[in-house]
């Protein structure tokens, strides 16, 4: 009877996890056009854009905008920015934003993403919750694409209708995390984008998180990688299999950020990466397979130094110039007066 038991716990746990497994892998599955949630355009002034979901109308997010008041038919770049940052990142380098159109999107998925910073706001949470998680973070993911395209369909319905400030001619950037989005719009739209740029991106984010738990946690114990001894030895094992665990978990339930998965489709439109040469998320197999997956016409540029700190103005001040540059090298900055 015993025994019986213990098999049926056994072949209970199995279930379990296997369910876990297949709901984790479905949630992670690659984005496809036909999922991206409408939005639309509420307000518009000078100087800001108000963008607002179809089907959840208290959903919104702001998108900054500045440029040459005296011209018109410039292009438009738009980078990808967090919840953080506001309208003062323009005056960090006033010189180059207003050269063409400069756009700064808030990306909707900040919200979400501090609201589960709150133990508070998740203590009351069932098992249904916990379940439909990966789910509810790609639905949140996804709002990020759709603030995306609108605000273009926005920009290219008014350089159509005649006279205006936009040329329709759009580059898309995002930053580290950020990086997937206009990546992913390329992909599924690459006829309504004349230039992309991956600044610090990533992919294969399972060996990302694998490397990041490990490399964290040895800061955190004080720890190398090559001290001696069986106490170091036991605790970088724990570290390598807290790492295996849990990448292989988030990887799989994030692997729709898997940048190279977006490029393959992306034809005519140029493609520049910015990277650090001692970023500590860049190695040989999260990042070559980006660059290998993107087609002709590439390039790419290596910094001296680590992953983008967005709180250094020095250091963001010299990413927005070697992205006006590449953008200017491809004849993508210009205004027709």
């Amino acid at each position: 009877m015993f025994r019986r038991l213990i098999i049926f716990l056994g072949l209970l746990l199995f279930l379990l996890i296997a369910a876990a497994a297949w709901n984790i892998r479905q949630a992670g599955k690659p984005m496809n056009a036909d999922e991206i949630p409408q939005w639309k355009l509420i307000q518009e002034t000078q100087d800001s854009i108000l963008l607002q979901s179809v089907a959840e109308p208290d959903r919104k997010t702001e998108a900054f905008l500045a440029g040459p008041s005296d011209r018109f038919g410039c292009d438009t770049l738009i980078m990808l920015a967090g919840a953080e940052t506001g309208p003062d990142f323009f005056q960090l380098s006033p010189e180059i934003v207003e050269k063409a159109n400069t756009i700064l999107l808030i990306q909707p998925f900040q919200n979400f993403a501090k609201y589960l910073e709150k133990p508070e706001d998740i203590n009351g949470w069932g098992i249904f919750d916990w379940w439909n998680l990966p789910h509810r973070f790609r639905k949140e993911y996804l709002q990020n694409l759709g603030a995306m395209k609108a605000l273009i369909d926005y920009i290219q319905s008014k350089a159509s209708a005649g006279r205006s400030r936009f040329s329709g001619r759009v580059v898309l950037a995002g930053g580290s995390a950020g990086a997937p989005v206009p990546a992913m719009i390329t992909g599924f739209y690459p006829e309504k984008v004349s230039g992309l740029m991956i600044i610090f991106g990533f992919t294969n984010i399972k060996a990302v998180i694998n490397n990041e738990i490990y490399r964290q946690g040895l800061i955190r114990l004080k720890i190398t990688d090559a001290e001696e001894g069986l106490q170091f030895s036991i605790q970088r094992g724990f570290l390598k299999f807290l790492g295996t665990v849990f990448s292989v978990i988030l990887g799989n339930m994030l692997k729709y950020g898997d940048i190279e998965l977006y490029l393959s489709g992306i034809k005519n439109t140029p493609i520049h990466f910015i990277n650090g040469d001692h970023d500590h998320l860049i190695s040989d197999e999260t990042y070559l397979p980006m660059w290998e997956a993107a087609p002709e016409p590439k390039s790419e540029t290596w910094l001296k130094g680590g992953h983008i700190d967005p709180s250094n103005p020095k250091e963001v001040k010299r990413i927005i110039s070697l992205m006006d540059q590449w953008a200017e090298s491809k004849n993508l900055r210009l205004c027709q007066n």
